[in-house]
């Protein structure tokens, strides 16, 4: 998640509930900006701060899963919405458009942070059960 639209979510959620959002500082909005990480549209987190603030705050401070539970319920009011169910189809199909693009172009795996692994090669020799009876035999004398 772009870091700018974390922090827009916490300034949000902390005009709405002052004592149940974090500072949001640097090193907190980057750190909920990894957290949150999910691929919605960027307005449905303002929808998805004020369901939690209506119907979800606690006496607790909230957590990252607390809005992805509130984006999740968003996600479900956007679907059956005669406006917004469009655009969210028309985000998921730019996001589907967009992972081809990069697996067509072969990049799909580096831009995920995804890197290869060496295989280590096989051994020469496969030592065979009398190879190792031998081995065994001689470590006993």
């Amino acid at each position: 998640m772009d870091i700018q639209l974390a922090a827009n979510i916490l300034h949000l959620a902390k005009r709405l509930a002052p004592d149940r959002v974090p500072q949001p500082d640097p090193e907190t909005t980057a750190a909920w900006a990894r957290a949150l990480d999910k691929n919605y549209p960027p307005q449905l987190w303002e929808d998805a701060v004020h369901i939690w603030a209506a119907n979800r705050v606690t006496d607790r401070m909230v957590t990252p899963r607390d809005l992805i539970e509130a984006a999740t319920s968003a996600v479900s009011r956007w679907e059956s919405d005669p406006v917004r169910g469009p655009q969210l189809r028309t985000h998921r199909q730019k996001l589907t458009d967009e992972r081809d693009r990069q697996l067509k172009a072969g990049e799909f795996a580096q831009l995920r942070g995804y890197q290869s692994r060496a295989i280590p090669p096989a051994p020469s020799h496969t030592p065979d059960r009398d190879d190792i009876i031998r081995k065994i035999k001689r470590g006993n004398q």
